[in-house]
């Protein structure tokens, strides 16, 4: 009768997951400026972000029940899809409701594709992808701990 309780079930232990997770230090948006003569950078992100996709509006659900809150329409639930990415905030969780691009791009990164690999696979979900953007918010959210480089081949 509510198909949304497995996948708001999965949003919490992913939510768990990250408070358990490690919580580095975060790099500035500088820190890719530093040696322009080097490959494409690979973007090491935080081992507490999770990404979460979900066909019902789980973080809604979710976040209409927590600090004792009474959900108004809990039984109107309608199915929409939502991608959702989390990550440890010192002791809290932040999260973020991603278009499939901006999900792609940073599941490549959290999955060592590599930059390079990351946007394309945005590029194929949305072709005028904002990467400047993306990068912008992924180190404005403290997401980015560390900096490689692909060796030549």
């Amino acid at each position: 009768e509510m198909p949304f309780v497995a996948e708001t079930a999965r949003l919490e232990w992913a939510i768990a997951e990250a408070l358990d997770a490690a919580s580095l230090p975060a790099l500035s948006l500088a820190a890719l400026d530093s040696d322009t003569s080097r490959p494409t950078p690979e973007l090491i992100l935080q081992p507490s972000l999770r990404h979460v996709i979900s066909h019902w509006p789980v973080l809604s659900i979710w976040s209409a029940h927590q600090n004792g809150g009474i959900p108004d329409h809990a039984d109107g639930w309608q199915r929409k899809a939502e991608r959702i990415v989390l990550w440890r905030h010192g002791d809290n969780v932040r999260f973020a409701r991603l278009t499939s691009a901006q999900f792609s791009f940073r599941h490549s990164l959290k999955m060592g594709l590599g930059l390079e690999k990351a946007v394309s696979r945005a590029l194929t979900h949305e072709p005028m992808f904002d990467v400047l953007g993306a990068l912008v918010s992924l180190f404005g959210d403290g997401l980015v701990t560390g900096i490689g480089f692909d060796r030549p081949q």
